[in-house]
């Protein structure tokens, strides 16, 4: 039979040496090579370049390099598509599980690119790692995950941005419940429980605004810190001429806040006038709804005016301070008292004309008394 000298298949394990796999001449038989019948053409192949485990190009260079090992079961399988699909590669062979390595040479990376060679993937090598990183796809209804693993038990997983960029994520963050937000130096800065409430074990250094929200009971503030401020004011008349102690409708009530114990700092200001009795005496102070506030400095509750009969105006002002027992949630009303100190039928006015009087409560941290 004759031969057909056109190279089918051209093979060679060093540059220039080919070997050259032939195909019957026209009009032999398409089965016969030879002396043999060729039902199998990788066998054929096989037996020519027996020798070889490299495959050139048509100038002899190196293309691929193939490595035999012993008793192997498991391949890469190489598969065209037709027209709207993408050829594959992949593991194939006797086992039911077979992972598909590639693997770059000494310091070189593997890249991935898109259909303009531009970078999308690459990777960098540490020397003797053992930990990496897992991509897993998901179910309906389920997100892929990202995930560190290797041989370490605790592995963290890190994410960085180049020179001064930084991590951005663009959809709204997820963190298990019970879980921590913090930093290299505070892992656990931020605690969030499964109600959604946060623990800032770091403390809180804030200069904006904190806008909303209710304090809970365990918030402990500094001592000496206002709590919170309460104001009222009265623009009426009233008229007092009692030898005991009367409200003059001037008052402010004030729950406590939902902390540790505070102390309450009140201030009030008002005008007296139009006072009758020749050397009237007057006394003001601030109560706790009436009753005299106890541990307290005496020389800041109360003062005495006498006051000669007259149409005159004089401008009052009182402070107080009191530690109460217990100030966590419980409301205290004070108000300014007024009473004439002197025999006789003298009265005087609180708010003469269109004067304007008020008091003010201060809730402060910590008890001091």
């Amino acid at each position: 039979m004759a031969t057909n000298t056109s190279d089918f298949f051209t093979c060679s394990k060093t540059a220039g040496t080919a070997k050259n796999l032939q195909k019957p001449t026209d009009g032999g038989d398409n089965n016969l090579w030879g002396g043999y019948i060729n039902v199998d053409l990788d066998t054929i192949v096989g037996a020519v370049n027996a020798t070889s485990d490299l495959r050139a190009d048509a100038n002899q260079n190196e293309l691929v390099d193939f490595t035999a090992t012993g008793s192997a079961v498991n391949l890469v399988g190489i598969t065209n598509a037709a027209t709207g699909n993408g050829p594959t590669i992949e593991a194939k062979g006797d086992d039911s599980n077979v992972d598909l390595n590639v693997k770059p040479k000494g310091t070189g990376a593997i890249l991935l690119k898109d259909s303009d060679g531009n970078e999308v993937v690459k990777t960098s090598r540490t020397a003797s790692a053992v930990n990496e990183v897992t991509v897993a796809n998901a179910a309906t209804g389920n997100g892929p995950t990202l995930s560190a693993t290797g041989d370490d038990t605790n592995i963290d997983l890190n994410i960085a941005g180049k020179g001064s960029g930084t991590a951005k994520f663009t959809s709204n963050i997820i963190i298990p419940d019970a879980g921590n937000i913090g930093s290299v130096s505070d892992p656990d800065a931020i605690a969030i429980s499964s109600d959604g409430g946060l623990t800032f074990n770091g403390g809180i250094d804030n200069a904006g605004t904190i806008s909303g929200g209710t304090i809970g009971g365990n918030v402990v503030f500094p001592t000496g810190q206002i709590l919170q401020v309460k104001q009222s004011y009265k623009t009426t008349e009233t008229t007092i001429s009692n030898n005991s102690y009367t409200s003059t409708g001037l008052s402010v009530p004030l729950t406590g806040s939902a902390t540790a114990d505070s102390t309450f700092i009140i201030l009030a200001t008002f005008t007296i006038g139009e006072v009758s009795g020749t050397t009237a005496g007057f006394s003001f102070r601030i109560s706790r709804a009436g009753s005299a506030l106890a541990n307290t400095n005496t020389d800041f509750i109360s003062k005495v005016q006498a006051l000669n009969g007259g149409s005159i105006t004089d401008s009052i002002a009182l402070s107080a301070k009191e530690a109460p027992t217990s100030t966590n949630g419980t409301t205290y009303t004070y108000q300014v008292d007024f009473k004439r100190t002197t025999a006789g039928a003298g009265s005087a006015v609180i708010n003469p004309s269109v004067n304007m009087s008020t008091i003010t409560v201060f809730e402060v941290a910590g008890q001091s008394t």
